[in-house]
């Protein structure tokens, strides 16, 4: 009973901030009051980290890991603008599916076993089909709040029926904007209502970008990818025209 009422008290009243002495001492001087500073810091930032995280579990969408498809089932749903449906259900590609495991929001069962966000990595990072750099890149944009339409090839689906149905997503890209093959092209279309900017994201597995690039049709509108193993860069290229400045044209 009381660790129930502990974590009762720790859902309804959680750590939202902590105090720090300011900037980062990079010089020690070895001196009584920095000591004691640096022991205060530590003792703080443990006690943040022992504070335990309760959420409702009951608030958290549920899917089981079909591995031969290499998607996830949904059960339960409580999310927006994720996954695709037909007449079989509702599921999940694999990058949000690990995406929702790791923010949350999802409750992700292997065998009808719930799974952590370690073995969700395990089961769900295959290089052939989902590489860690390309999760990196698309957790990146996801959390920059870009609405990510995904390819699926594979999915389960009827004979009868269109491949895939995005929920509430494709509409609202553009497509008359981009050329159809660079979007064909691109491994996902990205689009920020807010700021209202679509592009198709292009991911660079070699690291190197072809210089000839900026030369396409419509290449402002494309958003090539890099990730490294400490960072993941973006690159845009901006439609510029210059100035005929040719001795025919100057009086």
């Amino acid at each position: 009973m009381e660790l129930v009422k502990s974590l009762y008290d720790a859902h309804q009243n959680p750590i939202v901030k902590w105090n720090t002495a300011g900037n980062k001492i990079y010089l020690p001087k070895n001196t009584e009051e920095e000591e004691t500073l640096v022991s205060g810091n530590m003792e703080t930032l443990k006690r943040t980290l022992d504070f335990p995280r309760v959420d409702r579990r009951c608030k958290r969408s549920l899917a089981e890991w079909l591995e031969d498809e290499h998607i996830a089932k949904v059960i339960k749903k409580h999310y927006q603008n994720y996954g695709f449906q037909n007449t079989s259900g509702i599921y999940l590609f694999p990058e949000e599916a690990l995406f929702l495991l790791e923010t949350n929001r999802l409750e992700l069962r292997w065998k009808s076993i719930p799974v952590t966000i370690e073995q969700g990595y395990n089961l769900i990072i295959k290089n052939e089909i989902l590489s860690l750099n390309k999760y990196k890149i698309y957790k990146k944009i996801a959390l920059k709040g870009f609405k990510v339409n995904l390819k699926q090839k594979k999915a389960i689906h009827h004979k009868d029926e269109p491949e895939v149905k995005k929920i509430k997503l494709t509409d609202e890209f553009d497509s008359t904007t981009t050329s159809e093959s660079q979007q064909e092209n691109s491994n996902y279309q990205i689009f920020n209502s807010k700021m209202n900017e679509s592009y198709n994201l292009h991911i660079i597995e070699n690291g190197e970008l072809d210089p000839k690039i900026c030369l396409l049709e419509n290449s402002h509108k494309n958003l090539y990818a890099i990730a490294l193993p400490d960072n993941v860069t973006f690159y845009k290229f901006a439609k510029v025209e210059l100035p005929d400045i040719s001795n025919d044209n100057v009086d």
